[in-house]
């Protein structure tokens, strides 16, 4: 009859959708523990992104902060934020090989060779810094620092992480 037949149809059909069901409830649960680790790793970074800011002021154009414009305008869009280290942080700052290895410009990104350091800090070689040396410092926390991405100047890009210290006291270098 009519009715049986829709009924075994419909049987059939949701055994169908039951074995669909099962057989996607195993391709996500294989997925599982790697969307865990994922969610995990995405709030230890923010938490990390969070605990960085705290207590970080930002200046720019339209609200100007403590740095002299000239050193302002180094930051893209002289915008900067001025922040206190909560823990010992390693900087990275990129010299010739005579060059002055207690500059205030430093990165916290570790440079992956001279080209790439000369076009993230938009070093302009009239300056004579051939980017050859890596100078390694241990900053303390507690030292208030400016960062932002490096402004881009005579055809260089820049945009790569810069932080910029007043005063480096020649014991933090490694």
């Amino acid at each position: 009859t009519a009715g049986s037949t829709v009924k075994k149809t419909t049987a059939a059909a949701a055994r169908g959708a039951v074995d669909a069901g099962k057989k996607a409830a195993g391709i996500l649960g294989a997925w599982t523990p790697a969307l865990s680790r994922l969610k995990v790793a995405v709030r230890q970074r923010c938490q990390a992104a969070v605990e960085r800011l705290r207590g970080a002021t930002k200046y720019s154009p339209i609200n100007p902060g403590p740095l002299a414009n000239d050193v302002a305008k180094t930051f893209r869009s002289a915008t900067y934020t001025q922040r206190t280290l909560s823990k010992d942080t390693t900087l990275y700052r990129v010299i010739s090989d005579n060059g002055n290895p207690t500059g205030s410009y430093w990165t916290s990104v570790k440079p992956k060779g001279p080209l790439q350091s000369v076009i993230d800090s938009a070093l302009d070689q009239n300056w004579g810094n051939t980017a050859t040396r890596v100078v390694t410092a241990k900053v303390p926390a507690g030292t208030k620092i400016y960062e932002g991405a490096a402004a881009a100047q005579r055809g260089l890009v820049g945009g790569g992480n810069q932080i910029y210290i007043p005063k480096v006291n020649q014991n933090w270098i490694q």
